[in-house]
């Protein structure tokens, strides 16, 4: 597909950011409740997260958080919620609990480095069901909403 300037985000395509964040076409951004994903992860879902088996670059990162808080960053790790089906088939298999575990990882480096890390792939703390997610992984904008209430 074509890639064109716009004015604004206000339309029913992808729209990429400077920054590189991407807003969905409203069909999937504003997607009614009984069109969202209630069903178990598929098996695409998984054959995605099967390339991954270890952390690598862990160093070049903390690096990276060192440096930024050298030089007065104030750094944020934010973690958002997966949809709850996806969520418990990660916990059942191998593959997701390794994926799960990059949660811990970000979490100790958080505590190491004095780095507020806010949010969790855990949607159960915040209360989410299936109808906060438009697919497996994005959640509607009330999700981000919800986590970034506990900035401080």
């Amino acid at each position: 597909s074509k890639l064109m300037p716009v004015k604004t985000t206000e339309i029913n395509d992808f729209v990429r950011e400077p920054d590189g964040s991407l807003h969905l076409p409203y069909s999937m951004r504003f997607a009614k409740a009984e069109n969202t994903i209630k069903s178990p992860a598929n098996a695409a879902t998984f054959r995605f997260f099967q390339n991954f088996d270890y952390l690598s670059h862990t160093g070049l990162f903390e690096d990276l958080m060192r440096y930024l808080k050298k030089n007065r960053v104030n750094v944020v790790l934010v973690l958002l919620p997966i949809n709850p089906s996806l969520y418990e088939q990660l916990k059942k298999s191998p593959e997701g609990q390794f994926i799960l575990s990059v949660e811990d990882y970000l979490k100790g480096v958080a505590s190491k480095h004095e780095i507020q890390l806010i949010g969790s792939y855990d949607p159960r703390p915040y209360g989410l069901t299936g109808q906060d997610f438009f697919d497996t992984i994005h959640g509607h904008d009330a999700v981000a909403q919800k986590i970034m209430a506990e900035y401080r």
